[in-house]
């Protein structure tokens, strides 16, 4: 049976209905051992999480050939102009995509400033 809002707050306003002494000790007592169950979970779950990654650090770093970690760089482009040319091309796109990104985020982020003010200048005394 499923009481909807309205019966549910009648029911609570209700001052006949006797609540046992210690109640809320006995619920705070029943909440604390179930926190005191799950902790010790989450700190198996952690410790096996580092765990893994120390390994898969260690696997990482013993499996990475060292000369390949400081070896040259090797160039993309035979052509300078060419890798100039490519470079404009390409700081050209990340200079549309921002501006697309900044008109499409402008409003928003305005309009998150002003909420913010709002709140501020409501909390003030």
């Amino acid at each position: 049976m499923k009481l909807g809002d309205a019966e549910l707050e009648s029911i609570a306003s209700d001052g006949d209905i006797k609540v046992p002494e210690g109640l809320d000790s006995e619920v705070r007592t029943a909440l604390d051992r179930e926190r005191g169950r799950r902790r010790p979970s989450m700190v198996l779950l952690s410790a096996v999480c580092s765990a893994a990654a120390a390994v898969a650090a260690c696997f990482i770093i013993l499996n990475h050939r060292q000369n390949a970690l400081y070896a040259e760089p090797q160039d993309s482009f035979d052509d300078p102009y060419e890798a100039y040319a490519c470079l404009q091309s390409a700081f050209g796109k990340i200079g549309a995509t921002m501006d697309s990104a900044l008109e499409y985020s402008a409003p928003v982020i305005e309009n998150g400033v002003q909420r913010t003010a709002e709140v501020f200048m409501s909390c003030r005394p």
